[in-house]
């Protein structure tokens, strides 16, 4: 009787197992069935992207601008010194200091000189003595050879004494005035109206004949020297006005002059331009100013914009044509970069005449992805004529 119940009850638990696990499976077929089909019928058509393409226009030559830059410079420059040796007595101005034409800046001791002023202006007084003495003299010994008490020898030698007399006073005044004169190159003066941008020496240095002891430069800015090659000096004529460039800021100059002699460092040739009367408040001397030349360069290729490009390899960059042969595809090709603006860039490389080319969003394509294209002005891709 045992026996029996135990059998009967494993069979039921067979029975009951194998009913869920026939229900269990039932389900997973059918959950898979309907996500099938409903993934069948929901899933969308991809359409490919859609892209700006443009014809390349194709040139011979193309015209680049080339910045040259050059250095204020000041209309006055000077080292000044005094034109006799001596003892600085004074420095009155340092460096840095604004200075007006004819204003003190050092001097010299004057004693020795002083004292050869009193030494050269007696002489003179006893010179005037002796001119006073020798025409009195003169003038008596002539009213007696004309009353025939003297001889005529005696009125020569009268005039000749008085001629010795006068030459003494022109020797004597001769010599107060160069005292005078070193008396008056002790002073150091302001040749211009500027700012003193050195100085050296201090009170006290026993300076020699020339020896310089300020830099003096103009304040008023009017020259600009800036050193071009050989191929831009060719570009620019004495005497137009150009645009020179500090950042922003814009200033008009005309060409003043074009040197005859390159420099052998650089290879350069110096041209001058002389600032504008209005130009010449807001640049100081040593200010940095550029010039941009325009120059014509004899090479084939086409223009694009900058967002045509993306980077290739070994230095190279590459553009996407686009197939014209009924579906769009695109292509990558390489091509060399030789000039850019910062805006558009002219290229060669494996291009075409009238090859169509996409002009933006390059990063989303692939080689050989189909896009729809449209398409957009030469002209307005390009902006260049």
């Amino acid at each position: 009787m045992g026996l029996f119940m135990s059998d009967h009850r494993s069979g039921a638990h067979k029975a009951l197992f194998t009913l869920v696990a026939v229900c269990f499976s039932g389900l997973v077929v059918l959950l898979f069935f309907a996500g099938y089909g409903k993934a069948q019928s929901d899933a969308p058509q991809a359409s490919p992207p859609t892209v700006e393409a443009a014809t390349l226009v194709w040139q011979q030559q193309f015209e680049k601008i080339q910045r040259v830059v050059g250095r204020v410079e000041s209309s006055n420059t000077a080292q000044l010194g005094f034109e006799r040796a001596g003892l600085v007595n004074k420095v009155h101005v340092d460096d840095g200091a604004v200075v007006k034409q004819g204003q003190i800046l050092a001097s010299l001791d004057q004693d020795i000189l002083n004292s050869q002023r009193e030494q050269a202006a007696a002489s003179v007084t006893r010179a005037q003595a002796q001119q006073t003495l020798a025409q009195s003299s003169f003038e008596r010994i002539r009213g007696l050879v004309q009353s025939k008490l003297e001889s005529q020898q005696r009125l020569d030698e009268a005039k000749q004494t008085l001629d010795v007399a006068r030459a003494a006073v022109r020797e004597a005044t001769a010599n107060l005035n160069t005292v005078n004169v070193n008396i008056a190159k002790s002073t150091l003066t302001a040749p211009f109206d500027g700012e003193i941008t050195s100085r050296f020496v201090d009170q006290g240095t026993v300076v020699s004949q020339g020896q310089p002891v300020f830099e003096l430069f103009a304040t008023t800015a009017r020259d600009v020297r800036i050193p071009m090659p050989a191929q831009l000096i060719s570009q620019v004529s004495v005497g137009e006005t150009y645009v020179l460039k500090d950042g922003s800021t814009h200033f008009t100059a005309v060409l003043k002059a074009i040197g005859k002699l390159r420099r052998l460092s650089t290879r350069t040739v110096d041209a001058v331009f002389e600032l504008t009367d209005a130009a010449t408040v807001d640049v100081l001397p040593g200010d940095l100013l550029s010039l941009d030349v325009k120059v014509e360069v004899r090479e084939s290729g086409a223009w694009v914009p900058v967002g045509a490009l993306s980077h290739g390899l070994r230095g190279l960059w590459n553009i996407y044509s686009v197939s014209q042969d009924g579906q769009s595809t695109v292509t990558a090709r390489s091509v060399e970069v030789l000039y850019s603006d910062g805006q558009f860039a002219f290229i060669r490389g494996a291009i075409a005449p009238e090859m169509l080319v996409v002009v933006s969003g390059t990063h989303r394509l692939a080689p050989g992805q189909a896009v729809a294209v449209t398409r957009v002005s030469e002209t307005d891709v390009a902006g260049r004529d």
